[in-house]
């Protein structure tokens, strides 16, 4: 039997806090990690904002949990590459580089 709970480790989704003082979050945040040499990447925008959902008539508001969401999520892959090259796990059994990081 095949193990399913544990396909995902390799990305690990957060959602980030609103910032208060209007900036974009995700950004900021993404800007911080690519200076910390942790790649970052952006995978799940809200699907009803994309073209081919508004040529069929969704517009923005319509989902706002969902927009909400597309617009604080980011995608941190568990296995980064350091300047030479070299592999390195963030999360699970890794280093916990993770953890200090606050947005």
């Amino acid at each position: 039997m095949k193990d399913f709970t544990n396909s995902n480790w390799h990305m690990f989704q957060l959602v980030l806090p609103e910032r208060q003082d209007g900036q974009p979050a995700r950004a900021t945040f993404m800007e911080e990690m690519k200076q910390r040499g942790i790649g970052i990447g952006y995978h799940y925008p809200a699907i009803h904002l994309l073209s081919l959902y508004r040529e069929r008539g969704f517009k923005a508001g319509m989902f706002p949990i969902a927009e909400r969401v597309g617009r604080l999520i980011v995608s941190v892959a568990d296995v980064q590459r350091d300047d030479q090259g070299r592999r390195r796990a963030l999360g699970r059994g890794g280093q916990g580089r993770l953890a200090a990081v606050t947005p």
